[in-house]
């Protein structure tokens, strides 16, 4: 456990239910996680 504290840090915010339920539904669709998807997000942000 104290090994993947070093290595792992927590990502969490507030949006609004709308917005979320919109990103679930296409998640669902393309058949992928919610930290799949922010880590591709974060991939192609941080490759600029």
């Amino acid at each position: 456990m104290k090994q993947r504290r070093e290595d792992k840090r927590t990502f969490s915010v507030l949006i609004d239910k709308k917005r979320f339920d919109k990103l679930e539904h296409k998640l669902q669709e393309d058949k992928k996680t919610k930290r799949q998807w922010l880590e591709e997000k974060i991939d192609n942000e941080t490759k600029k």
